[in-house]
C-alpha cells in the first residue's frame, strides 16, 4: 500500500485542530498561574529541541505536549544548524566575520577547520535558539511550500524574466560566442544548452524564445555586447539588483576558499612607491 501523502496527513490530522487547540490554551493558562507571561508568544515556542539534549541522551517521552515538533525538528536536523552568530578567538576570521566575507552559513566548516577535540573551541556557532521567532516562521514556510508545492516553473515578473535572459545572453556571448555576437547562434545555444534548455525550449512551463523577442531586448538595453548588463542594470537598478541576488545566492564556503580568503586578508597591501611621484 502506497504511503500517504503529505497533504493527505495534514488534512487528517487538522480534524484534531480544535482539540489541540483547547489543550494548548489550557496548558498557556496552567502557565500563566504558575507565574509565567500573560503573552502566548512569550512561551508557545519554548520547545526543548537544542543539540545539546540529544547529546546528553535525553529523552522525550510520546505523552510529551512537544513531542512531535521536537521529533520533527530532529529527524530533520534543524536543531544541529548553526544560525546565531559565530564566536572565534581567531583574528583572521574575526575579521572575515566584520566585513561579512563570511557568515553563519560557514560556522561548520568553520568549526571542522579549526576547532580539534583536545582542545579549547576557536569557532562556535550558535545553535538555533527556541525562542527565535525567525526559525520558527522558517519552519512553517517549510510545511506550507511543501503541502502546496509549485506546478512547473515558477514564473516570475515579466521584466525580471527579460532580465535573466540578459544575463544569459550574456553568459553565451563570453563563453560560447566568444565576443562576438550572432543572432541565429544565441537561439540555437539558448534553447539546446543547459541550463538554458529548460528556460527557453518552449512549452507551457518555459519561457519560449525568439527572433522578435530579441528584438524587444535590443530596443531596451542596446546592443548585445560587452556592456549589455550595465545598461540593463542603469535602466532599472532596482530589478537588477534582485535578479543578480537571485542568480548568485550564498552558500557555505568550502574550506580551501576559506583558506583563500585567509590568505587574502593576510596579503599587505600595495604602497605607492614616493620616487614616482614629484610635486
Amino acid at each position: 500500500m502506497p504511503e500517504k501523502s503529505l497533504q493527505t496527513r495534514l488534512v487528517e490530522q487538522s480534524a484534531n485542530f480544535r482539540e489541540l487547540y483547547m489543550q494548548f490554551e489550557n496548558a498557556h493558562a496552567t502557565r500563566v498561574e504558575a507565574g509565567y507571561p500573560a503573552n502566548p508568544w512569550a512561551t508557545a515556542f519554548d520547545v526543548p529541541f537544542e543539540e545539546s539534549l540529544e547529546d546528553r541522551d535525553v529523552k522525550i517521552a510520546h505523552s510529551e505536549q512537544h513531542f512531535y515538533v521536537i521529533k520533527t525538528i530532529r529527524k530533520l536536523g534543524l536543531h544541529k544548524l548553526r544560525l546565531g552568530g559565530v564566536f572565534t578567538s581567531n583574528d583572521d576570521v574575526r575579521t572575515l566575520l566584520q566585513l561579512r566575507a563570511l557568515d553563519n552559513r560557514d560556522a561548520q566548516s568553520l568549526e571542522n577547520q579549526y576547532n580539534t577535540d583536545d582542545q579549547p573551541k576557536i569557532v562556535k556557532g550558535l545553535e538555533p535558539d527556541r525562542s527565535d521567532a525567525i526559525f520558527w516562521r522558517t519552519l512553517l514556510e517549510i510545511f506550507c511550500r511543501a503541502f502546496t508545492p509549485p506546478r512547473g516553473r515558477p514564473r516570475r515578473s515579466g521584466l525580471s524574466d527579460e532580465i535573466h535572459l540578459v544575463f544569459d545572453l550574456d553568459e553565451i556571448l563570453r563563453e560560447h560566442l566568444r565576443g562576438r555576437w550572432d543572432e541565429d547562434k544565441a537561439i540555437e545555444k539558448l534553447t539546446s544548452v543547459e541550463p538554458y534548455r529548460d528556460r527557453y525550449a518552449g512549452g507551457p512551463s518555459h519561457s519560449g524564445i525568439s527572433a522578435a523577442r530579441l528584438k524587444r531586448i535590443e530596443d531596451w538595453i542596446g546592443p548585445f555586447d560587452d556592456g549589455m548588463l550595465e545598461r540593463a542594470s542603469n535602466n532599472n537598478p532596482d530589478a537588477f539588483w534582485e535578479v543578480l541576488e537571485e542568480r548568485n545566492l550564498r552558500i557555505a564556503r568550502t574550506q580551501t576558499e576559506i583558506e583563500a580568503l585567509i590568505e587574502t586578508l593576510r596579503k599587505p597591501l600595495l604602497q605607492p612607491n614616493p620616487a614616482n611621484y614629484s610635486l
